[in-house]
């Protein structure tokens, strides 16, 4: 049995939207013109997908104003909500949650403290060798950092802050991550934040 024509553009407008959401993960946050390049998609057609998002709450709006743009309304960058991130599968984190429970009510909160201590000696320890064959420089080094991250499920990425043209301008980096894997759990044991 055929399906639907309905059910077909249904479902097919879901996938879109999906993708869609999982662009504005990997890149946000991100202007509906830059996602409509990357996707291929008209402006129309982003910001149509880009509305139904945020009517269900699975991205914000972030409102950014641009060094050196001038007077004007900030732009507006899309981001993934908290609920955006759950929908696109946090599951795992409950069982985590439970598990730092009992071992607090076992052992107290100390033990979970010690807990984290040991998560970020590993983190450190498997990022430090990748940082150091990146070099001396901060952007390269923030570039080898955001690629480790995104492997690990961070969708990190760098930017550049500033400008060299304007002396009193501080130039940096900044490290985002769109998607922080254990974010439901630093809500509920901020020692891992």
């Amino acid at each position: 049995m055929k399906p639907a024509p309905q059910a077909s553009a249904r479902e097919s407008e879901e996938r879109t939207r999906d993708r869609v959401l999982g662009a504005v993960l990997e890149h946000g946050p991100v202007s509906a013109a830059e996602l409509g390049e990357r996707l291929g998609f008209t402006p129309a057609a982003v910001r149509r997908h880009l509305d139904a998002l945020e009517r269900q709450d699975l991205i914000e709006v972030k409102r950014v104003s641009s060094p050196g743009a001038g007077a004007g309304r900030p732009a507006r960058r899309y981001v993934v909500s908290q609920q955006g991130q759950s929908y696109l599968g946090n599951d795992y984190l409950t069982i985590a949650t439970e598990a730092l429970r009992a071992l607090g009510a076992a052992a107290g909160p100390e033990a979970i403290e010690a807990f984290a201590a040991a998560r970020f000696r590993k983190m450190e320890e498997r990022y430090r060798p990748v940082l150091d064959a990146a070099g001396p420089s901060l952007e390269d080094r923030a570039q080898a950092l955001s690629a480790e991250l995104t492997k690990d499920g961070f969708v990190a990425s760098t930017t550049m802050i500033g400008t060299s043209r304007t002396p009193s301008t501080l130039l940096s980096i900044q490290l985002c991550q769109g998607h922080c894997p254990i974010q439901a759990l630093a809500s509920a044991y901020p020692v891992f934040c």
